[in-house]
């Protein structure tokens, strides 16, 4: 009997078109999506050994959530959030983050851009106290950046599922990469 090479290499996920298997991860992720589209949202989280196949399931699954594949009930219709982080990134490096990659993935709506700099406006206090010569920057406890950081999300998600148009989306898939 021919061996099998594993296509799980780590750094090179699979694509969709070769990935096959895992059914009952792949049904249970289609129900996260689906109850998350109906306003129960859960978090998810995919650990095992290296290589076998961890990113190329999250590639899939972005794929899914952002309606390029489809599944028994249609497509859905996230806007998805790809985020780097390592041991070291801040709370508010995560929120810059984030905040660069909502307005990338949102830059063809100009009304959601400036909707975004005014619910992210923190980030911009965070940036300017930071700089400043001469000055004592503002104190701006990490409770407080966790709590803007929170409550920016809540109406980034609030703006994006009761908008029309293009910038309609179900809600948000935010997948962390580690570097």
């Amino acid at each position: 009997m021919p061996q099998k090479n594993n296509p799980f290499k780590p750094t090179q996920p699979v694509y969709s078109g070769m990935f096959a298997g895992r059914v009952d991860e792949i049904r249970r992720i289609e129900t996260i999506l689906f109850e998350t589209k109906d306003c129960n949202p859960t978090n998810l989280l995919i650990v095992g050994e290296r290589g076998i196949g961890k990113t190329s399931l999250l590639l899939f699954l972005r794929y899914l959530a952002i309606g390029e594949i489809p599944f028994n009930e249609g497509r859905f219709n996230f806007l998805p959030i790809l985020v780097s982080l390592d041991k070291k990134t801040s709370i508010g490096e995560l929120a810059k983050k984030m905040r660069t990659t909502l307005e990338r993935q949102l830059r063809d709506s100009q009304d959601a851009i400036q909707y975004l700099k005014d619910i992210w406006g923190f980030i911009q206090r965070l940036e300017i106290g930071a700089v400043k010569i001469g000055v004592k920057p503002a104190e701006t406890s990490g409770a407080e950046i966790f709590e803007n950081f929170t409550y920016s999300i809540v109406d980034t998600v609030k703006a994006i599922t009761s908008s029309e148009g293009a910038t309609h989306k179900l809600g948000l898939f935010i997948q962390r990469t580690a570097s």
